[in-house]
């Protein structure tokens, strides 16, 4: 019995294979104090890497310059560029308003702010100048039943729901 199998320039692995790792729990298990794989189109195309950088674990274009997706030690995600959610192109979308397209325009589609039950769901409107903030907002309150649209940190719309729904405008007639 041999693991590894060399016959006129075909190779072949039975089992798990290990680089760096001398018990393998996987089909391809690599350990290094930063791991990487490379792949490379040997068409003259992109070249990526997929692996570990400080604790955080990206792929990389190489050729562009760019991390596309980078996911720290807590968990925390990030992307570069559009993300879509069942949808495979970005093209055709308002230019300022496709860095998140959610469905693929056939049927109902839609996204979930999912709260505790006497929490708030929010979406926030932030800008370059103080990012941590935010200039406009959009909230649910679960605990009282009622929607706030605002801006500056002010309500200016509240709809309250129940039995007998309530909208309420805050501000001046001007």
């Amino acid at each position: 019995n041999y693991s590894l199998w060399v016959d006129a320039g075909t190779s072949r692995f039975d089992g798990n294979v290990g680089i760096g790792e001398t018990s393998p729990d996987t089909i391809l298990h690599i350990k290094d104090s930063a791991p990487d794989i490379t792949l490379e189109d040997s068409d003259g195309g992109d070249v990526y890497k997929i692996g570990n950088n400080g604790g955080n674990y990206r792929v990389r274009n190489v050729t562009d310059s760019r991390t596309d997706l980078n996911i720290d030690g807590a968990g925390a995600a990030s992307f570069t560029g559009m993300v879509t959610i069942g949808q495979s192109t970005t093209t055709g979308f308002a230019t300022g308003a496709d860095n998140l397209i959610v469905g693929d325009g056939s049927n109902h589609e839609g996204m979930t702010i999912f709260t505790g039950n006497n929490s708030i769901g929010s979406i926030s409107f932030a800008d370059a100048a103080d990012p941590d903030g935010y200039s406009g907002y959009i909230q649910y309150d679960h605990g009282n039943d009622y929607m706030v649209f605002g801006s500056a940190g002010t309500a200016g719309m509240k709809l309250s729901g129940g039995s007998a729904p309530l909208l309420t405008l805050y501000g001046t007639a001007g």
